[in-house]
């Protein structure tokens, strides 16, 4: 594959109708427009979260009720595991973090590499194992969620093998943190790195998007946050 001309970064992503990587209409598109970059050879990676927690198929009956059928998928049914491991801190504790890997293949077999990262290691203790047990987590956790994607997505990327992006491309506001962890790679100069960001939002109104105290983020991030934001 070419050196990557953008790294697209979503908390969900649909792979396959089967893998439980995403919920809806914003994890389709987020595949989507990955699988485009496989058809039309453009060069890009993928960076999404790979989640441990119980998923379930919904079937719905004649008569409009619903039921729910546990799904019984692995990992490593559809995955590749990675040997990287990365290490950053949350709420001032150590967390690994894993990657496994996932390839979408375009029509004439131009492969868009798609990495997704993992806390669920026996390295880590029990509540950080379960940062990424279910999609969309409430309340801490979905913050924490936020932190590693952005955070631990960029850490990871020179540990693949990729050291010079020029475009991260922001899927929805969960992955606010990537351009906070970017300021730290450039010498905390915000005009570098608003050029080698684009956002997509979905949802272009204020509900739509998720509000966090300043003491909870600072609780969990410390350190990672800029002092002048």
């Amino acid at each position: 594959m070419p050196t990557p001309i953008v790294a697209y970064f979503s908390l969900e992503m649909m792979l396959e109708s089967d893998i439980p990587t995403y919920a809806g209409g914003l994890g389709v598109l987020a595949g989507d427009i990955l699988r485009s970059c496989a058809d039309l050879h453009i060069p890009a990676i993928g960076i999404s979260l790979v989640y441990s927690g119980d998923t379930f198929y919904q079937s719905v009956s004649p008569d409009g009720s619903q039921t729910f059928i546990k799904q019984d998928w692995q990992k490593l049914d559809q995955l590749t595991k990675l040997p990287n491991v990365i290490e950053i801190k949350i709420a001032n504790t150590k967390v690994s973090v894993g990657c496994w890997r996932y390839d979408i293949v375009g029509l004439s077999g131009f492969v868009i590499p798609i990495f997704l990262l993992d806390t669920n290691l026996a390295v880590n203790p029990s509540w950080i194992r379960d940062i990424t047990k279910n999609l969309y987590a409430t309340g801490d956790y979905r913050l924490m969620q936020e932190i590693l994607i952005g955070f631990a997505g960029i850490k990871i990327l020179p540990t693949l093998g990729y050291t010079s992006i020029p475009t991260y491309h922001l899927n929805e506001g969960h992955t606010a943190f990537v351009p906070l962890a970017l300021l730290a790679e450039n010498n905390y100069q915000d005009e570098v790195v608003k050029k080698g960001c684009v956002f997509t939002t979905h949802t272009p109104i204020p509900e739509g998007h998720d509000k966090f105290q300043f003491y909870t983020a600072y609780r969990l991030a410390g350190d990672y946050l800029p002092w002048h934001i």
